[in-house]
């Protein structure tokens, strides 16, 4: 009775669950004053839950997102590292770090 339960409650293994996970995803925003990898970190868990689901988040899609959703502060760095000939999560994660580091500086 508990598995059966399990199952219809994991967000993961049913449709509704997933689909919340995804609005979360779309929803979600930088908090004030949070560094950037806890972002990014927030974004992939939601990407990882998702993985091998219909609602599966693709890496460009996870990019499109950060970009879109940094703060104005960050569009410059942004604006340069999309020039970047093999942008990955772990390039961007690394500007927007080391760029945030010198905001604080």
């Amino acid at each position: 009775m508990w598995t059966i339960l399990l199952k219809k409650f994991d967000a993961t293994s049913s449709f509704i669950g997933r689909n919340a996970i995804t609005t979360q995803f779309h929803s979600a925003r930088p908090k004030e004053g949070e560094r950037m990898s806890l972002y990014i970190s927030r974004l992939q868990t939601y990407r990882a839950e998702l993985q091998g689901s219909s609602q599966e988040i693709s890496e460009e899609n996870l990019l499109g997102h950060i970009y879109s959703t940094c703060p104005p502060k960050f569009k410059t760095i942004i604006t340069v590292l999309k020039r970047t000939r093999e942008m990955t999560i772990e390039v961007l994660e690394a500007g927007l770090k080391e760029a945030q580091a010198e905001f604080k500086a």
